[in-house]
């Protein structure tokens, strides 16, 4: 019980401020988490679906440049938030 109050967060938590302060952390590991992960996507959320696939691709073929066609939708509205 101690370790989950530990690793809890609270209902506030920002996670984008999160993946901002740790994304080379998070960057060693995505390629692998997309590899092994199987994920799957309501309607809602098939814009993410096809982001994460596009990159699963992308790290798979060592390319380093995000195509044109790229979903930007999720993007978009998480950028329309204040960070500050």
């Amino acid at each position: 019980m101690e370790q989950a109050e530990e690793l809890a967060r609270p209902a506030e938590f920002d996670y984008l401020d999160l993946l901002d302060n740790h994304y080379g952390h998070f960057r060693k590991f995505a390629p692998r988490l997309l590899r092994t992960y199987v994920f799957k996507a309501s309607k809602a959320s098939h814009t993410l679906f096809r982001a994460l696939e596009m990159l699963k691709e992308i790290n798979q073929t060592g390319k380093r440049k995000i195509p044109e066609t790229a979903p930007m939708e999720m993007v978009q509205a998480c950028d329309e938030r204040k960070w500050y």
